[in-house]
């Protein structure tokens, strides 16, 4: 037991290096991330990046916990970094990511994904959202909070499923923020924390973003203090993305795209 221990502890340490997003110095955007597992490894993966000018930002989920599930998450990025490396963009990474998994993964597995693509300079951006939470978007101006709900079937199921895309703009202190079950399912008494928990947290910092790395934990913070099963814990992540007011343009909004 005790070697076992030791292994997964150092598998932890590999896992958080290998699949944990970095730290993006990228004039106009503002990134910050939280992933907790609920064990020293998990199925959950952030992963962020630039390409062609564009900041892309993925997040993941792989059905199961544990070391099998963290041992598919490595999968995931290599074929997100092959697809890219390939020059596939957009919806054609997904594609590309799908017909892999449906040649890797058993038959019990799947995958949730949530990948974007923002422009830094124009704030517009693309996204696929295969089965994943929706993503959300905070309007700094209106103090609204907009869903970007899924637009795809969830990954490594069926190879008969075409990708589609959707698009949007996030204006000057907007936030694109993302997350996975961990978080939306976190439960009490029969009561999901949801959306409206996510919502609660920026409420009680009064409106104030902040660093991003501090509002993807304390969403996390929230979602573990609402969740009242601790014997039964989830992997939980959140990616916000911010545009720098300064950086954005006054180019029109983008169409949707289907």
């Amino acid at each position: 037991y005790r070697l076992v221990e030791e292994d997964l502890g150092a598998a932890g340490i590999v896992q958080a290096a290998m699949t944990h997003a970095p730290k993006l110095d990228v004039a106009g955007l503002d990134i910050g991330t939280r992933i907790e597992y609920a064990r020293p490894v998990g199925g959950d993966l952030a992963i962020v990046g630039l390409v062609d000018g564009r900041v892309y930002g993925c997040i993941a989920d792989i059905s199961g916990k544990g070391t099998p599930a963290a041992l598919f998450t490595t999968l995931v990025q290599h074929l997100l970094d092959d697809a890219l490396d390939l020059g596939m963009r957009g919806a054609d990474v997904i594609e590309y990511i799908n017909a892999s998994l449906l040649q890797s993964l058993p038959p019990d597995r799947f995958v949730t994904l949530f990948y974007v693509e923002i422009d830094p300079g124009s704030g517009s951006f693309e996204y696929v959202n295969a089965g994943h939470p929706a993503g959300l978007v905070y309007r700094s101006a209106t103090d609204a909070i907009e869903e970007l709900g899924p637009t795809n079937a969830i990954l490594g199921i069926s190879e008969n499923v075409p990708v589609q895309t959707a698009s949007g703009r996030l204006g000057p202190g907007d936030v694109l923020l993302l997350y996975t079950d961990g978080i939306s399912e976190a439960r009490r008494c029969g009561e999901f924390f949801g959306v409206e928990g996510i919502a609660r947290v920026w409420a009680n910092r009064n409106r104030r973003i902040g660093d991003l790395s501090v509002l993807a934990r304390d969403v996390c913070a929230a979602a573990n203090t609402f969740h009242d099963k601790p014997d039964s814990p989830d992997d939980r992540l959140v990616l916000a993305a911010r545009i720098t007011p300064a950086m954005v343009s006054l180019s029109p909004d983008p169409e949707r795209v289907n």
